[in-house]
């Protein structure tokens, strides 16, 4: 689907509610493929939303360890100042 709306020229760096992007959903559902993708195609991995900051928070949040070991990978960083628990 994200493909597909790739192809047809849709924004993926578009972000809502709260500065939430495509990346950051794809990250708390573990879905690294998508992730893998989304970053591909020039989402920033280091995007803060209003509440869990950046991807990485979330894949920490909602404990997605395949999610986190992926965006390490990429150079995130944790020690972002955002607290969560």
């Amino acid at each position: 689907m994200v493909q597909h709306l790739a192809k047809k020229e849709y924004s993926l760096t578009q972000t809502r509610n709260g500065n939430v992007s495509l990346l950051h959903v794809a990250t708390s559902n573990g879905n690294v493929a998508m992730m893998d993708f989304l970053v591909q195609n020039g989402l920033d991995i280091h995007l803060q939303s209003d509440d869990l900051g950046a991807p990485i928070d979330w894949a920490v949040a909602y404990s997605q360890v395949p999610s986190a070991k992926y965006l390490f990978s990429r150079g995130a960083k944790i020690n972002n100042g955002y607290r969560f628990y």
